[in-house]
């Protein structure tokens, strides 16, 4: 199946911020963009591309950014019920981030 733009969506939906990270450095990376490169046209710092990329916290604008800049955007849709051990362990990776930054 695919959608209105011919890709065919992931079957695998992103839940962690690492998730999302891993995400865009996998299309930079397609584009053959460095960091530097990729920070410049987004007009951010390098540091914060890697900071996105590694799945840390970056502001939302910043993520729109990138997103804009890949060509890229977000669908959102119902995926179903998320098992409770899932959901632990999304959660308590966002709480390991936060603690690094206390």
């Amino acid at each position: 199946m695919t959608d209105r733009n011919g890709n065919t969506p992931s079957p695998f939906p992103l839940f962690t911020t690492q998730d999302w990270g891993e995400a865009i450095r996998k299309e930079r990376r397609a584009r053959g963009w460095s960091q530097a490169e990729f920070a410049r046209m987004c007009g951010r710092r390098r540091q914060t591309i890697i900071d996105l990329e590694k799945g840390r916290n970056v502001s939302l604008y910043t993520f729109r950014i990138a997103l804009i800049t890949l060509g890229k955007g977000i669908r959102i849709e119902t995926i179903g019920r998320v098992e409770l051990e899932r959901l632990a362990e999304i959660l308590r990776d966002d709480d390991d981030e936060d603690d690094l930054e206390s």
